[in-house]
């Protein structure tokens, strides 16, 4: 009867353990509306990889550029390094394709979270994806 008790004992911590881990390795959930991005993106974002272009797309993968979003000022910066490239209002917009991103003046990208990444899809001919996760 001892060693039962100590197999179920076992088991159970076996058990637990595998629930923890399984916990740990679960994705990060999927945000593809205004409403949650305008809070899931605040902070700071490195560049993982970036795909470009079209037909003759070509994968880079890292690099020192970074994006920076304050939600509360709906401010971003983007980061070469330690040198800031770009700054200034950011909107986010529902539309039939997905939420956009317009960044200052340019032109707006669909942006969304998917595994805990940050996609930002520039253009709709030829598509340039930029991939951002959290340093």
């Amino acid at each position: 009867m001892h060693k039962s008790f100590k197999m179920r004992k076992f088991n159970f911590i076996i058990i637990f353990l595998l629930g923890l881990f399984s916990l740990h390795c679960k994705s990060a959930k999927d945000v593809r509306n205004s409403d949650e991005l305008s809070s899931a993106i605040k902070g700071k974002w490195k560049i993982d990889h970036e795909v470009c272009c079209g037909r003759n797309s070509k994968t880079t993968y890292g690099g020192n550029k970074s994006i920076h979003f304050n939600t509360k000022k709906s401010i971003y910066t983007i980061y070469n390094g330690s040198k800031v490239e770009q700054q200034g209002n950011y909107t986010l917009e529902s539309k039939e394709l997905g939420t956009m991103i317009k960044l200052k003046d340019g032109y707006p990208a669909i942006i969304r979270i998917t595994e805990g990444k940050l996609f930002i899809d520039w253009s709709y001919m030829d598509l340039r994806r930029e991939v951002y996760a959290r340093p």
